[in-house]
Formats: structure tokens, sequence, C-alpha cells
């Protein structure tokens, strides 16, 4: 087994709400604001996106091998000054209401 680390970025919009953690459509938890979470799963294809209501993040597909170390990094996508945005966000376009993201290297969670 091998697992996925996924830090969410701290911003303002839904400071006080967690988002769910989904991979291949299981709830593996939630994460909070500021927090980094480690998720175990088995080595192989999986597709990983996070959910707050009926909003969602992109999804992402990904392959994983045995102790692969993978990080994600996931936000509000939008302006939290912007009213109209975040209205956009939510009735327009809710499957992107988050961003997530693969972190590599280069890039720390």
């Amino acid at each position: 087994m091998t697992s996925l680390k996924i830090s969410r970025i701290a911003d303002t919009a839904s400071k006080y709400r967690k988002y769910k953690i989904i991979v291949d459509d299981d709830n593996m938890g939630t994460i909070k604001y500021g927090e980094i979470v480690e998720i175990p799963v088995q080595p192989g294809e999986h597709e990983l996106y996070l959910k707050i209501d009926w909003c969602r993040s992109n999804k992402i597909a990904f392959t994983i091998a045995y102790g692969e170390p993978l990080q994600f990094r996931c936000c509000y996508r939008g302006d939290c000054t912007n009213a109209l945005q975040g209205l956009y966000y939510v009735f327009i376009k809710p499957h992107e209401f988050l961003l997530l993201e693969e972190v590599n290297d280069s890039m720390e969670a």
C-alpha cells in the first residue's frame, strides 16, 4: 500500500468547512482549512477529486506505484473578494468550484 498527500491552501472561502476527499468514488475522509492529510491507496490507477455540497474540484486521474510519493494541493478557485465570481462557480460551474492540482518535486505541498 502507498499513500497520497493532500494539502489545503489557506484561503478565506469555506474557511470553516471541510472538503470531502473522493478517490474512485469512495469518500476517503475530509480535509480542513490549512491541513495536510495522507490517504492510503493501493498501487494502480485512480481518480481523485474534492467535494463540498454540490460543488467539487476538477477530477485528476493518476497512476501510483508501490512506495511512490504523490502530492496534491487544493484551494477555492475564485477570488474571495468577488461575490459574483463565487456565485458563478456555485451555480454555473460547480464542477470547478475547487482547484485540485498535482504538486511536483520542484513545488512544495
